[in-house]
């Protein structure tokens, strides 16, 4: 029974493993394309000058760390991922088009009110012509 409790371990440690992983770079993703504030430390280089009298005796060079908040903009890379993962029906890349315009007879239609106005425009500068 021992060696079937080591085999059921291991099976559910890579199962653990797998979500855990998954979780975590979901995380990071979603992270990423909202943008998120991070706190850095920086190394500021201070000098400090000792004199005696007037004169320069000692100079010291001292590598201090000061914590800077910024603030990480997000990814629109990462927005357009997690979108069209997320909520594939209104984020494709490729949407399908709807047709029912052209359906009904709207191209039809543009194409005869374009031929109309042509003729109206020639009939006013014939008219203009006669004058």
């Amino acid at each position: 029974m021992e060696k079937n409790q080591k085999k059921s371990d291991k099976k559910l440690d890579k199962v653990l493993d797998e979500k855990f992983d998954e979780t975590t770079v979901e995380k990071a993703l979603y992270k990423k394309a909202t943008g998120y504030k991070e706190t850095l430390k920086k190394p500021i280089k201070c000098k400090t000058i000792i004199y005696d009298e007037g004169k320069k005796m000692l100079e010291l060079d001292d590598i201090v760390y000061a914590e800077e908040d910024v603030l990480v903009s997000p990814d629109t890379t990462a927005m357009s991922f997690w979108l069209r993962n997320r909520l594939p029906d209104r984020w494709k890349n490729k949407p399908e088009t709807d047709n029912t315009e052209a359906d009904e007879g709207v191209l039809p239609a543009l194409a005869e009110y374009m031929k109309n106005s042509g003729k109206a425009e020639s009939e006013t500068s014939e008219g203009d012509a006669d004058e």
